[in-house]
C-alpha cells in the first residue's frame, strides 16, 4: 500500500511546487484515530510535513473526498497572492483495495495555542485573515428578516422538539438582528485553533477543509473558532467534565463572566471582527445564539440552549 501512496505523491509532487524527483530519504510519521494520516517529511527541506496523506477505508468516502477537494481548490482559485498560499493544494485518490484518500501539500507553521503562552496577536491575525478570506468568498448578502427568524424557529421546533418557552427566549435574542445585512458564502467549516497555522507572526495556512460548505452566514467561521478555543481551554483544565458541561462552561467564559485573559482576548477580537464586517459588536451574543441554532451541531441542543439562555439574559 505504501508504494501505491508514494506513486500517487510522485504524480503530484511537481504540481505542488516541489522540484522533482521525489526525495529518497523522506521520513514518514503515522497518526491514527478515526482514520490514518501519514506525514511525509524531507529533512533537507524542513521539519514540517511536505505532504500529508489522509486515508479512509469505506469506498463511499470517495465522493466526499472528491467534493471537499474540489470545493477547497475552487476557493483557492478565488484568492490572490499570499492568501492563495494559505490554502493547501490537494488531490483525491483511490488505492486498488478501495481505500480512498487525499494528498495535501504541507504548510509550515504551528497551531494557535489555547492553553499556554496565549498570544493575542495570533487571534488578531486570524480574525484579519478571516475578514480577507470572506471578502473573496462571500457571494451574497442576507438581510435578517422576521421571516428568516420564524423559519429558524420553525425548523428547530420540528427537528429538536424545542419547548415553547425556549423558542420564546430565542426569539427575544434574535429580534435585535432584524434588518441587519450580513454576508453569506463559503465557509472553511472547521476553524478549530489546531487548524490555524501561524508562521513568522502571520497566518501561514488554514488546514483540514473537510467541513467546507457554501451558502452559510460568513460569521459562523469566527464563532466556531472562538467556541472551539474556549472548549479546548476548558477541556485542558477540567478533564472530568462531560462535553455538555464543557460547552456550558465555555459559553459562560465567553459571555457571562469574561474575566480570564483568554476570554478578554476573544471578546476584544470578536468586537474587532464584527466591526470589520460592519456589524455592531454589542450584538455578539445574539450572533452566537444564531450560530448555535442554525449551524453548530450539539447533542441535546434543546436542553443546552434551554439551560444557557436564562443564565445569560
Amino acid at each position: 500500500m505504501i508504494n501505491e501512496i508514494i506513486s500517487n505523491i510522485k504524480n503530484v509532487w511537481g504540481e505542488f511546487g516541489f522540484t522533482p524527483p521525489f526525495p529518497e530519504n523522506m521520513k514518514v510519521l503515522l497518526q491514527s484515530r478515526n482514520r490514518i494520516i501519514l506525514f511525509f517529511i524531507d529533512p533537507e527541506i524542513g521539519n514540517f510535513p511536505q505532504v500529508i496523506v489522509k486515508l479512509n477505508r469505506p469506498d463511499n468516502e470517495k465522493s466526499w473526498h472528491e467534493d471537499y477537494v474540489m470545493h477547497s481548490q475552487k476557493i483557492r482559485e478565488m484568492l490572490d497572492g499570499a492568501m492563495k498560499d494559505t490554502i493547501p493544494r490537494m488531490e483525491a485518490f483511490q488505492l486498488q483495495d478501495s481505500i480512498t484518500g487525499v494528498i495535501e501539500k504541507g504548510i509550515p507553521g504551528y497551531p494557535i495555542n489555547v492553553i499556554t503562552k496565549i498570544k493575542e496577536n495570533e487571534y488578531h491575525k486570524f480574525a484579519n485573515w478571516l475578514v480577507e478570506f470572506q471578502s473573496y468568498c462571500s457571494v451574497n448578502q442576507l438581510e435578517i428578516s422576521p421571516g428568516f427568524i420564524e423559519n429558524q424557529l420553525e425548523r428547530i421546533t420540528s427537528e429538536y422538539h424545542f419547548r415553547n418557552e425556549t423558542v420564546i427566549k430565542i426569539r427575544e435574542v434574535f429580534y435585535p438582528l432584524i434588518g441587519i445585512q450580513t454576508s453569506i458564502g463559503w465557509l472553511v467549516g472547521d476553524t478549530h485553533p489546531s487548524n490555524i497555522l501561524i508562521n513568522k507572526g502571520a497566518v501561514g495556512g488554514v488546514v483540514d477543509w473537510e467541513g467546507v460548505s457554501e451558502n452559510n452566514l460568513s460569521i459562523y467561521d469566527w464563532y466556531q473558532f472562538i467556541f472551539s478555543v474556549v472548549i479546548e481551554n476548558v477541556k485542558a483544565t477540567s478533564r472530568s467534565l462531560t462535553h455538555a458541561e464543557m460547552m456550558r462552561m465555555g459559553s459562560d467564559l465567553l459571555f457571562s463572566n469574561p474575566k480570564t485573559k483568554l476570554a478578554k482576548i476573544l471578546n476584544r477580537q470578536t468586537d474587532n471582527y464584527l466591526i470589520s464586517k460592519g456589524l455592531n459588536p454589542e450584538l455578539k451574543f445574539n450572533w452566537f445564539i444564531l450560530f448555535l441554532v442554525d449551524y453548530y451541531w450539539i447533542k441535546n441542543k434543546q436542553e443546552f440552549l434551554h439551560d444557557l439562555l436564562p443564565g445569560i439574559l
